[in-house]
């Protein structure tokens, strides 16, 4: 548990809609999920986070140190995942923050 508050953050917007979730938002949730695992690995691996400005660019550091073949760097609705290493990452060095919503 302690390991998720120093993940960082996947922002994605979701539209609000009620019913079951379409085609799109369960390809959303398991890019997500695909994100985390593979940005735990990389945790584990190098004792923190990509730090990078966007989403292409940990995507890219991703697949050159082979975590990941093709990471999915964009949302079912053609707008790109945001990544941010955030306040309290291990990228920044500082002690670990919940993020602020």
């Amino acid at each position: 548990m302690r390991l998720l508050k120093l993940l960082p953050l996947l922002w994605l917007a979701l539209p609000a809609r009620p019913g079951a979730p379409d085609a799109r938002e369960a390809k959303a949730a398991t890019d997500l999920r695909l994100w985390k695992a593979v940005l735990e690995s990389y945790f584990v691996d190098w004792n923190g986070f990509p730090v990078a400005r966007d989403v292409r660019e940990v995507a890219a550091q991703l697949e050159a140190g082979g975590y990941w073949d093709r990471p999915a760097v964009q949302d079912p609705w053609g707008r790109d995942y945001r990544y941010e290493a955030g306040r309290g990452s291990p990228a920044t060095g500082r002690a670990a923050q919940p993020p602020l919503v």
